[in-house]
């Protein structure tokens, strides 16, 4: 992410940053206590629906043309082992 990608203020990333390193921290007792990949994967999934859209929505329809490999990803959307 580059600086304006995000339309939150200063405050609200602040408070974003508390809540995923919250998610991570928690994330982190539950694998420790024995839960599973896939409920681990369900907590993740909900807790991205609290990221704001970015800003930018050309990388985002090039993305969903093909042009350019999603965030984190390898060639053809594979995340890379």
């Amino acid at each position: 992410m580059t600086d304006g990608d995000l339309t939150a203020s200063p405050t609200d990333l602040d408070a974003l940053a508390r809540y995923y390193t919250t998610v991570v921290q928690g994330l982190s007792l539950q694998a420790r206590d024995g839960a599973t990949r896939p409920d681990l994967e369900s907590i993740i999934t909900h807790a991205m629906t609290a990221w704001p859209t970015p800003t930018r929505m050309a990388d985002q329809d090039a993305i969903e043309l093909g042009s350019a490999p999603a965030c984190g990803r390898g060639e053809g959307g594979a995340v890379p082992a």
